[in-house]
């Protein structure tokens, strides 16, 4: 969805360098072929870019408030549904294959089927993300200035965020998912959980998403 007609004006250029960015990037990397080492070098591309954005906005606020997240604070792991482009979810595979060893029980985790209510994202290991250093744009958007508000978050009270944070990811997803769509690949995003089982269980998900099939079969989702 565009959300950049609804914005403050405030935040409406933010946004736009955010989606400019996030297309230019993911075109530039795959335009000219595509493999999966493409899109892990892009997917790292996309969450340096978005890091240094974002904490050039953070720093820019009046009062120099500080994200309040730490290791162990995992509410909005536990509470969150996270959308994620496919790329990320072909990337952050990768990842697992590379750095840990075969593992049944976080196969099992990644696979199990989805139910009515959230589970805690499968790559949360006693509070801790697996795969923190590469974790998605959805997540990075995901910042607490209070962890006393997100330790009392619910399902009516959800995890408080940092706008600059929050809408940047989008943003930047919003680009990616454009430019996706115009080079002829499935651009739109996935939830997190579902794109994941797809992944492990379908060996060859990936190849079919490079030649342009859509393998994730869920009703299409808004980012985070």
């Amino acid at each position: 969805m565009d959300r950049s007609s609804h914005l403050s004006p405030v935040w409406k250029p933010y946004a736009e360098a955010a989606r400019a960015l996030g297309f230019r990037l993911t075109e530039t990397a795959l335009r000219p072929g595509r493999s999966g080492s493409r899109l892990d070098n892009l997917t790292r591309r996309l969450q340096k870019e978005l890091d240094r954005m974002m904490q050039r906005a953070f720093d820019a606020l009046p009062g120099g408030g500080e994200p309040a997240c730490a290791p162990g604070c995992d509410h909005c792991c536990r509470t969150l549904r996270v959308t994620v482009s496919p790329i990320e979810v072909f990337a952050i595979i990768h990842r697992l294959r590379e750095s840990h060893a075969p593992d049944p029980a976080l196969e099992a985790r990644l696979t199990a089927p989805q139910t009515g209510n959230l589970r805690p994202c499968p790559l949360l290991a006693d509070g801790v993300c697996l795969i923190y250093t590469s974790r998605p744009l959805a997540c990075r958007g995901c910042v607490s200035g209070d962890a006393s508000l997100c330790a009392a978050c619910d399902d009516d009270r959800p995890v408080p965020r940092s706008t600059a944070h929050q809408l940047g990811a989008a943003a930047m997803m919003k680009g990616v998912t454009d430019a996706l769509d115009a080079l002829g690949l499935a651009g739109r995003p996935v939830e997190f959980r579902e794109g994941l089982a797809v992944a492990v269980r379908e060996e060859d998900a990936e190849k079919r998403w490079l030649r342009g099939e859509d393998v994730f079969l869920s009703d299409p989702v808004n980012p985070v």
